[in-house]
């Protein structure tokens, strides 16, 4: 998709933050981590940070969104993120989660939390790999103020 974005029509903006605890995947006991992000057959990937566990994008992709039915927006498929670390020869998976798209045009709240793994916050701070995203939507009506 082009970086362009036009303002008669509404995305999905995925703001990639940081990763922490990243897998290492080279001899170097680092890796070039980049994430890909994939929604209703469109996909956009993040810059590459090399020789790090922590990267930090700051970087926002934008995504089309055909429709805002919220009927139809409950039966598209979710959004896949996932990371991976640059290699000469191919790609390693670092990691991969999936929210679906309704959760976020639905939700009551403005946060949402994967609390699955059931381990105490503690520890999964301090030991388990993470990617820190911000996930909303831009209107015709945002775009024209971006």
């Amino acid at each position: 998709m082009s970086s362009r974005r036009r303002p008669e029509q509404t995305y999905l903006a995925i703001r990639l933050l940081h990763g922490r605890r990243l897998l290492p995947a080279d001899p170097n006991g680092l890796s070039d981590p980049y994430a890909v992000v994939e929604f209703d057959g469109a996909v956009q990937s993040s810059r590459v940070v090399r020789k790090t566990l922590n990267p930090d994008w700051g970087q926002t992709l934008y995504l089309p969104l055909r429709t805002m039915d919220p009927g139809s927006l409950h039966r598209m498929g979710p959004i896949t993120i996932r990371v991976f670390d640059l290699d000469e020869a191919g790609s390693d998976l670092l990691g991969s989660c999936e929210v679906p798209l309704h959760l976020i045009t639905s939700a009551d709240v403005t946060r949402l939390s994967d609390e699955t793994d059931g381990r105490s916050a503690s520890v999964r701070r301090s030991t388990v790999p993470e990617i820190r995203v911000t996930l909303y939507l831009v209107t015709p009506t945002d775009a024209a103020t971006l």
